[in-house]
C-alpha cells in the first residue's frame, strides 16, 4: 500500500491539527480542525468514508499530547533552611492525617452501606469537619480538596484493575506522608525574587532558573531527609521556533544489560550505578539495623542509608540528561520538529 504523510499545523497559538501531505485528504485535516473548534459540527458537516475515519482515529491514537494541549512544565525548587519550615512540615502532617481519616471514612461506608463513597460527599463532609478541627485547617480548602481528589482516583484504579489482585488504598503513616497541593492561585502568592508567601508565613527558596507561564499548581514535597521542596505545573503559552537540525528516525529498544540499542546498530551501556554503590549501602544498612530503635543513633543512621539511596538517584539523573540530549541531536523527535509526520503502511 501507499504511504501517506502527516503533518501537524497550528490551529491556534496552542492547538495543532493533522494535515495529510497528500491533497486527497483535505477533508481530514479541516475536519480535525473543526473537531477541535465544535466536535458537535464535526461528523454533520462532512461525508468521510470508512477508509478516511479509521485514518484519523489512528492519527489521533498517535498525536503527541504535548501537540494538542499545548506544553506543561514541572519546575523543582529547594526551600532554604530556617526553623519556620517546621510550620510546612507541620502541615504536611496534618495533609497525611486528614488522608487517613479520608480512608477511614471510605471503609466505615462501605460497612454500612455496601457503596462506594462520592467524592463529592465526601469532601463535602471534611470541610465540615475541618471547621471544627485547627490542625486541619492549617491546609489550605484545595488542599483538603485535592486529597480527596486522590484518594478517589486511586479507589477508581483499584475498581479498573480488581482482578489483577490490586489492593485498594490504604492508611499512611503520618510522618512519611510527603505533601500537598495548592491550585489556583489559592494558598500562595510569589512575591518576587526568591520569595513566596504561603499561607501567612513567607519563605525563601533557591531560584535556579525564571518561572515562566500560567502557574497551575504548587506542590509542597517533603523528601525522606526533612528536607523541603516546592514542585511548580506551569503552562508555558509560548511558542519557540523550533530547528530542525537532522532528518534521521531512529527506534530505540531498552534493555536490562544494554540501556539502548538504536535501529543503526549503536549501543549505549547501562552504567549500573546501584551496582557500583552496593557496598556502601550495605556497609550502612548494617550500621542502621544495629542501632536501637526510637533512639538518635538510628534516625542519624537512616539519614545516612537515605544519602546513599540518593546519590544514586542523583548519578542516575546527571548521567540521563546528556545522553538524551546526544540523542535529542543525532535523531528525529515528533515533539521537536514543527512538521510532525506519520507514515501509515
Amino acid at each position: 500500500m501507499n504511504r501517506i504523510g502527516f503533518k501537524a499545523s497550528p490551529i491556534s497559538g496552542r492547538l495543532f491539527f493533522l494535515q495529510p501531505i497528500d491533497p486527497v485528504f483535505n477533508q481530514l485535516s479541516h475536519g480535525l480542525a473543526l473537531l477541535f473548534g465544535n466536535p458537535s459540527e464535526f461528523f454533520k458537516s462532512f461525508r468521510i468514508d470508512s477508509y478516511t475515519q479509521s485514518l484519523f482515529h489512528i492519527a489521533i491514537q498517535w498525536l503527541p499530547i504535548s501537540a494538542i494541549m499545548g506544553s506543561m512544565k514541572t519546575l523543582k525548587f529547594k526551600f532554604y533552611k530556617h526553623k519556620r519550615n517546621r510550620y510546612l512540615k507541620r502541615t504536611i502532617n496534618a495533609a497525611g492525617a486528614i488522608y487517613n481519616h479520608c480512608i477511614a471514612l471510605h471503609k466505615r461506608y462501605y460497612r454500612m452501606w455496601g457503596k462506594h463513597l462520592n467524592c463529592a460527599k465526601l469532601q463535602s463532609h471534611v470541610a465540615k469537619l475541618r471547621k471544627r478541627n485547627p490542625l486541619w485547617q492549617s491546609v489550605g480548602s484545595q488542599a483538603v480538596q485535592d486529597i480527596c481528589q486522590r484518594i478517589e482516583k486511586a479507589y477508581q484504579l483499584f475498581f479498573k484493575h480488581n482482578k489483577k489482585k490490586v489492593r485498594p488504598p490504604g492508611f499512611k503513616k503520618v510522618k512519611k506522608y510527603k505533601s500537598f497541593t495548592l491550585k489556583a492561585r489559592a494558598g500562595y502568592n510569589f512575591l518576587g525574587g526568591n520569595r513566596i508567601k504561603i499561607g501567612s508565613r513567607v519563605y525563601q527558596f533557591w531560584k535556579s532558573r525564571e518561572i515562566e507561564g500560567t502557574v497551575k499548581t504548587l506542590t509542597i514535597k517533603r523528601t525522606p531527609l526533612g528536607e523541603l521542596f516546592m514542585v511548580v505545573v506551569v503552562d508555558d503559552e509560548s511558542n519557540p521556533e523550533i530547528e530542525v537540525k537532522t532528518g534521521k528516525i531512529g527506534g530505540f529498544d531498552f534493555g536490562l544489560k544494554t540501556f539502548l540499542t538504536c535501529s543503526d546498530g549503536d549501543k549505549i551501556e547501562s552504567p549500573q550505578f546501584f551496582k557500583q554503590s552496593l557496598n556502601a549501602i550495605k556497609k550502612a544498612s548494617r550500621q542502621h539495623s544495629k542501632k536501637l530503635k526510637g533512639s538518635s543513633n538510628r534516625e542519624r543512621a537512616r539519614k545516612n542509608l537515605v544519602r546513599k539511596y540518593e546519590d544514586i538517584s542523583n548519578r542516575r539523573r546527571d548521567w540521563f540528561w546528556p545522553t538524551f540530549r546526544r540523542c535529542d541531536s543525532s535523531y528525529w523527535y515528533f515533539e521537536k520538529i514543527k512538521a510532525i509526520k506519520l507514515f501509515l503502511v
